[in-house]
């Protein structure tokens, strides 16, 4: 009978000692899973945060991009505007400078054709002071429309764009002015010429 329960005892402390390792076999094992799966959701945010990282450099670069090409665009605007206004200024004062030059022509003609006309009878020296009194009055008023015209030049050439005939309006009234000008006084009374005296 006492071999009997010394047998039961020691049977009964290994099943313990079994379920003892038992035990700790199950909770190092619980733990290395949790460890793994521990590991893996680090990994995984690890992942998806670099994912948006790049995203998000990916997004910056895009609108870092858009934004250099709207100031880009905006230069090319700029520098095109720039480069139209001023042709239309050259161009303006191309204009005046034909206008000019065919005034200059235009008087230079007018008095030609009254030099030929009068030739050397005209020696009169009231009717060649009213002349040039005349011809010095349309130089200046030739020269202030010219400066005029150079300061308006601008708002002229956009006027001229918008409506031609205030620009050709000017220019008749310069030649107008010309003509005036260049035409000799008939309603002054010519002196006869004196012989010349051997």
């Amino acid at each position: 009978m006492h071999d009997y329960e010394m047998q039961r005892m020691r049977a009964a402390e290994l099943i313990r000692r079994a379920e003892h390792w038992r035990l700790a076999r199950e909770a190092v094992r619980g733990r290395r899973a949790a460890r793994r799966e521990a590991a893996e959701r680090a990994a995984t945010a690890e992942r998806a945060a670099a994912a948006d990282r790049a995203a998000s450099a990916d997004r910056a670069a895009t609108a870092d991009r858009a934004v250099s090409a709207d100031r880009a665009a905006t230069v090319d605007r700029a520098a095109s505007a720039d480069r139209a206004a001023s042709a239309a200024r050259a161009a303006t004062v191309d204009r005046a400078a034909t206008v000019d030059r065919a005034a200059r022509a235009e008087r230079a003609a007018s008095a030609d054709r009254v030099a030929t006309a009068d030739g050397a009878a005209t020696a009169d020296p009231a009717a060649i002071a009213e002349r040039a009194a005349t011809a010095d009055r349309a130089d200046r008023v030739a020269t202030a429309d010219r400066v005029a015209t150079a300061d308006r030049a601008p708002t002229v050439d956009r006027a001229a764009r918008a409506d031609p005939a205030p620009t050709v309006d000017r220019a008749a009234r310069v030649d107008r002015a010309a003509r005036a000008a260049s035409e000799p006084h008939t309603d002054r009374p010519r002196r006869a010429r004196s012989p010349r005296t051997a």
